[in-house]
Parts: structure tokens; sequence; C-alpha cells
């Protein structure tokens, strides 16, 4: 009878599917400024029924990832969806996980106690915080925004910022500031403070995202990195107002200033002379500064020559120049008139309109000296005022330059030499990079060894650092980390264990490390040598 009973509890339970919502955190006793990882765990359930914002009311949600498996055996199916949440409190005290609700299944409930740093002994030794410093802009006009960098220990100016992409704007890394000593609610810490200034293209709501930033740090014996988060921005960008401006060009400030490039000044009939217009434009972008217009007149010819940008930053602003030549030609001699130049902008300081003028200027044009070899004495053809019909009187003066000799046989001499100097470098660079790609056959060699010998002794900190060398060397210096690694197309199949390698190493887990079990499963796409990498996955490792 037992038997009996145990046989149809056996296939009762092989037909039902089991459903449920598993709730846990790799930490649940945390300060006020740290984050922590919420594991949310859907077996056979529709995650588009699992409400997230319920988070948003204790907690600041600053990255979220999710990974999905599904086990088939003996024709019962099993699907698995975890979210994986960065959190940061926005309070301190006992702290619920809201309970989720998918139908009849309901969450188990979790609480995180959260402590006032003040109150702690030890402070955390590195963590981030982001800002803007506007919650809604017009349309172009420059947004702030703020990383802060706190440390207990003295940092030296980290290599960053690196640049962000923020979809449908602009942006502009700006100046890092100096580490200095601030109170951070009762502690005293190190602060590194670096902006990016951000101009947006597109009106409605623009969601800064959530940043990752790898951060290496050093502890004496050897550098290792750690990941940190920085929590995502929103900001409601504005259509520009409705004024009468010919072109919409937001900024604190736009000047406009000329000189002329030739020393001295002399305009003659004939002669073209360079002017250079400057537009200078303050917490703006080179790519908003419009060009000059130009229009030619009765008396003069104008041509828009070379252009050229450039930018200077500080902390919290940015300047930007726009440099363009324009030639100008004039056709009579006498006095005439450069007409003003005039560009309209908006200052969002003052929140108007604004135009920038460069002032008409006056001139003097003569006519270019005739001399003659015949005769001893010079003379000085003196030219008349310019007739009321002056499109028909346009002056054309030809000038011919006449090579010497000794300059095209000097030229062809350089000509050969820079030719056999470039042979030469060319053969030596070949003999080099041959020589590298022994060497590099055999470091490779040797490294894998390494990997192998540190996976048989579990250790788990060599075994990353040798496989971060095997990446560089193979794959470029971008490898930083295993992140970057696992990333690659050769090891889509075993990028869990890679990311698992560096939990393992960084974050408090349960799970005990098997180096045997890893290195038979990299062993085999650990290559010695480059020539084995496929041409496509090669074309992958730098997508656009």
């Amino acid at each position: 009878m037992v038997k009996k009973s145990l046989i149809l509890f056996i296939l009762f339970y092989s037909f039902h599917t089991f459903a449920g919502i598993l709730v846990s955190a790799n930490k649940t006793n945390i300060s006020n400024i740290d984050s922590f990882e919420l594991n949310i765990t859907l077996e056979n359930l529709n995650k588009k029924d699992l409400n997230l914002k319920l988070l948003d009311k204790d907690f600041s949600v600053i990255n979220t990832s999710e990974s999905q498996s599904i086990l088939s055996i003996n024709g019962k199916t099993t699907s698995k969806l975890t979210y994986s949440i960065i959190l940061k409190p926005k309070r301190i005290g006992k702290l619920n996980i809201p309970i989720f609700t998918i139908g009849k299944e309901k969450s188990n409930p979790l609480i995180i106690n959260v402590s006032n740093i003040a109150k702690k002994k030890k402070t955390q030794p590195l963590f981030i915080e982001s800002s803007i410093n506007k919650k809604q802009v017009l349309i172009q006009s420059q947004l702030i925004y703020s990383i802060n960098l706190y440390s207990t220990q003295y940092l030296k100016s980290p290599n960053l910022p690196f640049k962000i992409n923020i979809p449908n704007s602009i942006v502009e890394k700006l100046k890092i500031s100096n580490p200095k000593r601030v109170n951070y609610q009762g502690q005293q810490l190190w602060l590194v403070n670096f902006n990016y200034a951000i101009f947006p293209q597109k009106r409605g709501i623009l969601t800064i995202p959530s940043i990752s930033l790898p951060v290496t740090l050093n502890d004496g014996r050897r550098s290792y990195q750690i990941r940190l988060y920085a929590q995502s921005q929103k900001v409601n960008v504005l259509a520009q107002p409705n004024i009468a401006i010919k072109q919409w060009l937001p900024a604190t400030s736009i000047k406009l200033s000329a000189r002329y490039l030739e020393k001295p000044v002399i305009f003659k009939v004939g002669t073209p002379i360079t002017r250079e217009i400057t537009i200078s434009g303050i917490d703006i972008s080179t790519a908003q500064l419009p060009n000059i217009e130009i229009n030619n007149i009765d008396t003069f010819q104008q041509y828009l020559d070379k252009t050229k940008t450039s930018k200077s930053i500080t902390q919290n602003s940015i300047t930007s120049k726009k440099i363009q030549n324009i030639i100008i030609i004039p056709n009579y001699a006498g006095e005439f008139i450069l007409p003003e130049i005039k560009i309209d902008w908006y200052n969002t300081k003052l929140k108007k309109k604004e135009t920038a003028i460069l002032p008409a200027q006056k001139v003097k044009v003569i006519n270019p000296q005739y001399l003659t070899t015949n005769i001893k004495q010079s003379t000085q053809t003196l030219t008349p005022p310019p007739p009321k019909d002056i499109k028909r009187q346009l002056i054309k003066t030809k000038i011919i330059y006449k090579t010497p000799i000794y300059w095209k046989i000097s030229n062809l001499i350089l000509l050969i030499l820079l030719l056999w100097t470039i042979l030469l470098l060319f053969k030596k660079r070949e003999k080099k990079t041959k020589q590298k790609k022994e060497n590099k056959s055999i470091s490779l060699n040797k490294i894998k060894q390494n990997i192998k010998k540190n996976c048989n002794k579990n250790n788990p900190h060599q075994v990353r650092n040798f496989l971060i060398d095997w990446g560089q060397k193979t794959l470029g210096n971008h490898i930083q980390g295993l992140e970057k690694l696992a990333n690659q197309p050769q090891f889509k199949d075993i990028k869990n264990e890679l990311l698992e390698l560096d939990k393992v190493l960084y974050l408090k887990t349960e799970k005990t490390w098997d180096g045997k079990e890893f290195w038979e499963l990299i062993s085999p796409l650990l290559i010695t040598n480059k020539k084995d990498i496929e041409p496509d996955k090669l074309n992958n490792l730098y997508p656009e």
C-alpha cells in the first residue's frame, strides 16, 4: 500500500509544474551609502506580470540585468528567469523588500537593515554619487552631469572620465577636479569630482542611463579592479521659446572678433587679403556654432577659405571657438565699407534673444604700383574714382610666378631621399614585426601554463590575472577585466563561469570555486597562436 502511494505521488509530482517567486540579496546589513544586489527568480511565471516599480518607494535602482535558463527532463520543462538589480537605499532603518505577486504566487519576505554611516565604525572605502544641475533645460542648451567619487584614502586623479554615450545628445568631457578633503555626513573623505557637459538634441524626457565605472585599486601587493555604479538621472528637455530667431543658438555668451593675417594690412586692387573671423561661445559645443555668411558686393569679392574649431574646458563650463578665414579681393581703388556681420543667439541666463555684431569697417583700397625696367624713372598711376557703372569696369589682375631651375633640382633630390628613407623604415619595421610574433607565441604558451598551474592550486586571484594577460596579448589592451573577456564571441559558452570567477573574488558568496573543473572548460579556448583566431571574430573585437 505504501509503495503504491509513493508511486502515485512521484507520478503526480512529475507531471505537476512548480511555480514560484524567490527573492534574495547578497547582503542584508548595509549603510545608507552602500549599494547591494537583489535577485528575483521567477520559476515558470510570466515576467510581464512582475511590477518592479514597487522598489522605487525605498530604493534607487542603479542597474538592472536579467538571465534566463530553460531545463527539460523527461518531457518536463522548467524555465527560470532571474533579475539582478543593483539598489541603493533612500533612507535608514529596516526597509522591507516589497512582496511581489503574480497570480496566486507571492514572493518571500526580506528585510534590509540600513544604518547611518556616521554611526558606523568603518566607512565603505570607495563609492560614487551622480547628480545634474537642472531638472529641465531648453533643447540644445547645456546641462551639467556630475559624478562624485568618494574614498577613505587619498586618491590620485583616476583615469576618468571616459567617454559616455547618451541618446540624442552631444556630450563633452569637462576638467577633473584635484582630490580634496570634504565632510560627508560626519565623515572626513577624499573627493574627486568630474563632470560632463550634455547638449540634448531632442525634446521630451531625456534619460541619462546608469553608468558602470571600472576602477583599478592597489592594496600594496597587487592591483585589482572593482566596478562602481552611478545612478541614472532624468531631465525634461523643453522646446525652444517662440521668438523670431534665424538659427536657434542657446548659450551664455556669443562674441565675434576679426583680424587680418597679412602685416601690414594694405588693400590693393586685385590682391587677395585674408580676414580671420572668430566666433566664441560659452556653454555651447563646437558642433553648434554656425558658419559666417558672406555676400559678394560690387566693390569686393569674398571667398570662404579654411575653417577650424577649438575648445577650452573648466570643471563646470566649456568655451568653443570656430575660426573661419575669408579671402577678400578688392575690385576698385578708393574708400569703401566692409559690411557688418551679425549672429542672433539666445541668452540662457537672461532668457532673451541677443545679437553678436562685428561692426562695419571703412577701408582704403589703392592701385598697385607698376615698375618698368626700361625707364629709370618710376611712375605711379593715379586711379580716378569708380565710374557709375562699376560692374562694367571690373579690373582683373594676372600674376605670373616663374620657379627657378635650382629649386626644381633640389626638390627632386629631397623627394628621392624621402622615398629611400621610407623604404628603409618599412624593411626595419617588417623585421621587428616578425620578431614580435615569435616572442608573442612563446609568452602565450607560458601564460597558458601559469593558468593551468594556478587552476590546479585553486588560486582564483592568479588565474584571473593571467587570463587578463592572455586577453590583452591576443585580443588587445582594451581587455581590462573578466567582464570584457567574457563578452568575446569565443567565450560565449563559458561566459557565466568567467563572471562567476569575478564574483568569487569580490563578492561574499558561499560557493566554492573548483579550479580543475574551470581548467577543463577554459583550456580548449586558450590559443597560443594569434593566427588561430577566426577572421570574423577579430572583426567583432572593436565594434563601431
